[in-house]
């Protein structure tokens, strides 16, 4: 076991804080979504024909279950997912996107790349390079943490 220190625990602050408030807010204020945030979190976790448990959807989020169940009734309700029985468990339902989520998914990731695009624009190529394999880096390292 390694020990934290005080300097790189604020590197991980300031970068949780510049990805906040250059990155995602500035996204989520611009685009005119009738969702809230984490109801767009739930629908990129069911991209490409993917189905989740509530239980799954709760962990991916880290938040609690029976704050999921609000979430995924508004999505119902706009039609953005479905309900299925699971085939393995009947105990267990499992949230699927719509076609109308599916295509809203697809419009979110666009808006995203568009958004990204621009505020990436004036950026050195090596930079840039050098920024995306950092991210899979550390896309790679906090996946692991859970396993």
């Amino acid at each position: 076991m390694f020990h934290l220190d005080e300097k790189n625990t604020q590197k991980f602050a300031t970068l949780m804080q510049l990805l906040d408030r250059r990155i995602l807010r500035p996204f989520y204020t611009r685009q005119r979504y009738d969702l809230s945030p984490l109801q767009i979190n739930v629908l990129l976790l069911l991209d490409k024909d993917v189905s989740l448990s509530m239980s799954q959807i709760a962990y991916q989020l880290d938040i609690s279950k029976p704050n999921v169940t609000p979430i995924v009734d508004r999505l119902i309700d706009g039609d953005y997912v479905v309900r299925i029985p699971s085939k393995v468990d009947r105990r267990v339902i499992e949230i699927r996107a719509t076609e109308k989520g599916q295509k809203f998914i697809r419009s979110i990731r666009s808006d995203m790349r568009k958004m990204l695009e621009g505020r990436f624009a004036n950026v050195n190529e090596e930079k840039f390079s050098q920024f995306i394999q950092s991210m899979d880096v550390c896309i790679d390292f906090i996946s692991g943490l859970d396993e």
